[in-house]
């Protein structure tokens, strides 16, 4: 099973609430929110690690955020701890954990206007005539986006994997790997994927009311 938590980040938090979560966080990741110029990029980076926390005691793991570390691609891990993966875009962050041994991978996008020729390289030319001949060109955009972007997440690698994969269905092999891909529908304004080595169960939670409370 797989849990996604979620939350909004269109508006600034209170103040009072954003320094009770930077006490949450270990010197190595405050320097590194401090990094961030943008108040968004800021908050979304606050959140994403509270979201972590949240699962971290949502899955009874013996671990917090002091514990966090990256491996040599620079994906984030915890020893001992199920796999995770944090994502945000504009207006919006993302944490999912799950059950071990599960790994995954999980990407959401704000939709936005996009010059597809730029991303030629990253489709098959099967993809790109699809998305291009969509009815909903930016819908159809996203979603093989999004998918791509997770399965490169949980495959570990990122960008140092060729995107050019076929992800055209939602059962994906690359190498000796099968990934099983599902949309999440988070919000009308966003698309999203989740990449999994095994078919599991996905809940979404909505965390607003838990940051406010």
């Amino acid at each position: 099973m797989i849990k996604v938590y979620f939350l909004p980040n269109e508006v600034a938090i209170p103040p009072t609430k954003t320094l009770l979560l930077l006490n949450t966080l270990p010197t190595k990741l405050l320097e590194r929110y401090h990094k961030y110029y943008r108040w968004q990029d800021r908050q979304a980076y606050l959140l994403g690690k509270w979201l972590l926390s949240l699962l971290l005691q949502n899955f009874a793991v013996d671990a917090t955020l002091h514990d966090l570390l990256v491996d040599n691609f620079q994906r984030p891990f915890i020893n001992g701890a199920p796999d995770f993966n944090i994502t945000h875009t504009n207006g919006l962050v993302a944490c999912a954990m799950g059950t071990r041994p599960i790994r995954l991978g999980l990407d959401v996008e704000q939709h936005r206007t996009i010059n597809l020729r730029e991303f030629k390289r990253v489709f098959t030319n099967r993809e790109f005539q699809e998305i291009g001949s969509a009815s909903n060109t930016q819908l159809s955009f996203f979603s093989y986006w999004t998918k791509k972007e997770a399965i490169m997440k949980a495959d570990g690698r990122g960008l140092f994997l060729d995107p050019a994969f076929d992800a055209e269905e939602a059962i994906v092999k690359i190498e000796q790997q099968t990934w099983y891909c599902q949309q999440l529908y988070l919000s009308i304004d966003f698309t999203g994927h989740i990449a999994t080595n095994q078919k599991t169960e996905i809940q979404l939670f909505d965390a607003t009311q838990w940051l406010y409370n």
